[in-house]
């Protein structure tokens, strides 16, 4: 079985294969806890539930498997669906708006848009690799020779912070392996973000703070 989204609980991991859901005890235990009609494209946790990707909606899903809410979204591909710590967000291209999907108090499902990132001037080319509670993750696509932090209530005007990398720029051939999609994950963790980027073959691993 090979699971395709999966994330870490204090006692366990959920995963999904196709559409369905599945708790993995940290002893091992597999156990299906949730069948949906669409392929499964991403999921985050929020607090006690999970927020749940498929190819045409979100949905609120407890942790024992019962459905809290559906919120029906347009047809959707899993290279649209950005990392974040909070909530789903999805931009297919950088002419879209980023559309940020959250859990409300009363287990409903609110939708909010930020601008395009192809409206930022100053970046050839951006790129969202990252969504945290503040700041969207961007690099340059070919370039990848800069993280930018760019802040959420003022985007896309207002860069927060830049960083300068270096050996991240890809080969054409890995261009072309890539379509569209970098081989540069970023995460977040105790306050700090973490990069891991390939390029030609060589595994780049970085780390910064805000």
């Amino acid at each position: 079985m090979i699971f395709e989204q999966y994330i870490y609980s204090h006692d366990g991991f959920f995963a999904t294969v196709f559409n369905d859901l599945y708790f993995i005890s940290n002893t091992g235990i597999v156990k299906p806890i949730y069948h949906t009609y669409g392929f499964f494209l991403s999921l985050n946790p929020v607090n006690d539930k999970l927020l749940a990707a498929t190819q045409d909606s979100v949905e609120l899903i407890s942790k024992s498997g019962q459905s809290l809410s559906v919120f029906q979204f347009p047809l959707t591909s899993s290279n649209g669906w950005i990392p974040s710590t909070d909530g789903l967000h999805y931009n297919a291209i950088a002419e879209d708006s980023i559309s940020a999907l959250e859990a409300t108090e009363k287990n409903g499902i609110s939708l909010n848009r930020y601008a395009p990132v192809a409206d930022m001037k100053t970046v050839k080319e951006p790129f969202v690799s990252y969504v945290s509670d503040k700041y969207f993750v961007v690099i340059p696509y070919v370039a990848r020779n800069v993280i930018y932090l760019v802040s959420k209530n003022d985007f896309p005007n207002q860069v927060y912070k830049s960083f300068s990398i270096k050996g991240c720029k890809p080969s054409d051939k890995q261009f072309e392996m890539e379509e569209g999609v970098p081989q540069f994950r970023t995460a977040y963790d105790g306050g700090r973000f973490f990069v891991a980027a390939i390029a030609s073959g060589h595994l780049r691993i970085f780390s910064f703070t805000p």
